[in-house]
């Protein structure tokens, strides 16, 4: 039995959708911007920017979790045990619970609603993780529950390109 533990790097893609313009491309989502780096490579909308930041305009923000977390992940069955027994914040309601293919791995994904006091308006967040080579990533997707579904060619952008590298 191999008892030896990779720290898990966990890159969290955030992509928001504000709730002004929701996507301020006026429909054209032809134009598609390519990040690669910290290990992995997804395509994003080109009208979006790549930052750290979480105001102003749409953005999709990478983040290594790795060194903030520091747990670690020896198979991928504890780490779904670990994603089934988070407690959700009060106001936080599943609607749905599904299984996706992401760069050729299983990836896990919970659906919630929230009123959500940061935009006064009820928004739904999708949480998706999968384990690829011994680490874990992480991609959440947000959009006002009203136009979340119309903005799914979008987050499909992300999700489908997404590569571990």
């Amino acid at each position: 039995m191999n008892k030896k533990s990779i720290i898990p790097i966990i890159f969290l893609i955030v992509a928001f959708v504000t709730i002004s313009g929701c996507t301020s491309n006026n429909g054209n989502t032809s134009s598609v911007k390519n990040y690669t780096g910290n290990g992995v490579s997804f395509n994003y909308p080109g009208n979006w920017t790549l930052d750290n930041q979480t105001s102003g305009n749409d953005t999709i923000m990478v983040t290594d979790m790795g060194s903030i977390n520091g747990s670690r992940v020896t198979t991928e069955q504890s780490a779904i045990k670990q994603y089934n027994n988070t407690i959700l914040p009060s106001g936080w309601e599943k609607i749905s619970n599904n299984t996706l293919i992401i760069d050729n791995k299983t990836a896990y994904q919970r659906t919630y609603i929230v009123n959500d006091t940061n935009y006064n308006q009820t928004m739904r967040y999708s949480d998706i993780f999968f384990i690829k080579n011994g680490n874990i990533y992480s991609i959440t997707l947000q959009a006002p529950d009203n136009t979340f579904d119309s903005e799914k060619s979008i987050f499909d952008i992300i999700i489908h390109s997404f590569k571990v590298q």
